[in-house]
């Protein structure tokens, strides 16, 4: 015969006046936290009549900053059938009160326990200030992974973001750099300044998607430094370059200072000279017509920096807006100054470059008398003498050459705009260009067509360009075809996935047409 015998009414009765007589609180509540039951110790502890107790809910005796744990503690009894711990529970009158507590489910082999029974217990008065620790650890925790999700979520977007915008600004300038070149015939000087004027706000637009990207990349960590020699001397003139229309528009007068005991310099030329043109052209746009401004380069050698100042004699900026100049997407002009354009942007970003270069960015501005932002930088000479970064440009030196019989290419894209743009201009240069509209499409016509070259846009239907790329790369007849990926998307993580998958190069949309065509020959060159 079994020792265990079911609970008869008469023992469930003697139960019952137990715990009605138990010293701690005892309650049990439904899945709506709404007290079904509660033992006499309940009353007296939370100040409560009974009348009072049973129009309550179980979250109302606990502080609002709690309330939101309670659902997390039911949810891990119902899996694991209890929590026990210690938290802080309010009377009726508000006095906080720090309690051990039990909460239990009584059905532990469902996900849906239809009741709950708590066991309360008054704690030392002493514990009060560890308990209340120990809630704000918890709060935090919950915000800390509130702001992971958020941040990931940015992330996310950003990316996504990204390359919606890229996907037709590749189209526009495409074409705009199409007409330019005169593939569909020559233009008038009309049309030739049409054209300029939509390549130019286009590629404006398009520097303003890739600072909202780098600023993201920087406040993810994620921003990465090309540290090479560069000839910092030829950086500053290139970025002098690049504003002196501008100045010669305001009637600008712009004075360069160097020291040349500074010849190399390890570091990234390019977002260096990124550095310097933002603060010039502020400098220049904050100025004066018919007004100065200057850059001077100088090495100060006990200390092994080079310190840069960018200097106007210009609006200058107010004491209380100079701690915000630094911060992403503020903008401190005024309603007197309100005309001067600009996103916000290119100062935080300024100094997350100089930042991720362990040097420092900083501003001395009198209202009316102009501005000096000072950067200093390590000094770090290089090993060797043959700079592989000069000006810190994007775009190189790039060559043509007339292919010497026509070679066919497989292009892989979704976008009709887009196929009409790469394939009208690589067939104006003499290509044969075969396209598909799928991943799919893709690996069955390159085992058909056998291309010597494939482009592949990263998101494609059916199957994805990247996985399409795993596929030919893993795959004895195509394995060999070099693929170049064309993506939208610019965040870091983006090309060491395609390089991952297989890809041999890789190149972010916007395409510059002849930055294509200059990498497919490249391409090809180096496959022959």
């Amino acid at each position: 015969m079994s020792s265990y015998q079911p609970i008869n009414t008469e023992l469930s009765l003697a139960l019952m006046e137990i715990t009605k007589k138990l010293p701690d609180a005892v309650c049990v509540i439904d899945e709506e936290k709404r007290i079904l039951f509660a033992n006499e110790s309940t009353f007296s502890f939370l100040s409560l009549t009974q009348e009072d107790l049973y129009h309550l809910n179980l979250a109302s005796f606990y502080p609002e900053e709690v309330q939101p744990f309670l659902e997390s503690r039911i949810n891990h009894a119902k899996k694991h059938g209890f929590w026990r711990g210690e938290t802080i529970m309010t009377d009726k009158t508000g006095v906080k009160i720090p309690v051990s507590q039990i909460i239990i489910s009584h059905d532990e082999n469902t996900k849906d326990a239809a009741f709950y029974s708590t066991i309360i217990q008054e704690v030392e008065s002493l514990k009060t200030s560890e308990i209340i620790l120990a809630e704000q650890q918890e709060q935090l925790q919950l915000v800390n992974d509130q702001l992971r999700t958020a941040l990931h979520s940015k992330d996310e977007f950003l990316a996504n973001m990204g390359h919606e915008l890229r996907t037709p600004l590749n189209a526009i300038l495409g074409m705009t750099e199409t007409l330019l070149d005169h593939v569909y015939g020559s233009l008038n000087e009309d049309q030739h300044h049409c054209l300029k004027v939509v390549e130019e706000s286009g590629h404006h637009l398009l520097s303003l998607i890739n600072d909202i990207l780098d600023i993201a990349k920087i406040d993810l960590g994620k921003l990465t430094l090309d540290i090479q020699p560069f000839d910092l001397k030829k950086v500053c003139q290139s970025a002098l370059d690049n504003i002196i229309p501008l100045a010669e528009e305001k009637k600008v007068h712009v004075s360069f200072d160097y020291d040349d005991s500074i010849t190399l310099l390890l570091g990234d030329g390019r977002r260096i000279k990124e550095v310097l043109v933002n603060l010039l052209k502020n400098a220049v746009k904050f100025s004066h017509s018919s007004g100065r401004i200057g850059l001077v380069v100088l090495g100060i050698n006990p200390e092994e920096k080079i310190r840069i100042e960018v200097w106007d004699m210009g609006i200058g900026i107010n004491k209380k807006d100079i701690d915000r100049i630094f911060e992403p997407y503020q903008q401190v002009s005024s309603s007197l100054d309100r005309h001067y354009d600009g996103s916000g942007l290119g100062l935080p970003l300024s100094k997350g470059i100089i930042d991720l270069h362990q040097g420092d960015l900083s501003i001395e501005s009198v209202p009316g008398e102009g501005s000096i932002f000072t950067l200093h930088l390590p000094w770090k000479k290089p090993l060797t003498t043959d700079p592989t970064v000069g000006t810190g440009n994007d775009e190189t030196n790039l060559y043509y050459q007339d292919l010497q019989q026509p070679i066919r290419i497989l292009l892989a894209e979704d976008n009709a705009a887009n196929i009409e743009t790469f394939q009208l201009y690589l067939e104006s240069k003499g290509f044969i260009v075969e396209t598909a509209l799928t991943g799919t499409e893709a690996i069955s016509k390159a085992i058909s067509i056998n291309p010597a070259l494939i482009l592949m846009d990263v998101h494609m239907p059916e199957l994805d360009g990247l996985e399409a790329i795993q596929h030919l790369k893993s795959k004895e007849h195509t394995k060999n075809i070099p693929i170049i990926a064309l993506t939208a998307l610019a965040m870091p993580q983006d090309q060491e996935k395609c390089l991952t998958a297989g890809a041999d190069y890789y190149l972010s949309k916007p395409i510059r047409l002849h930055q294509l065509y200059q990498k497919i020959l490249e391409t090809l060159h180096k496959h022959e």
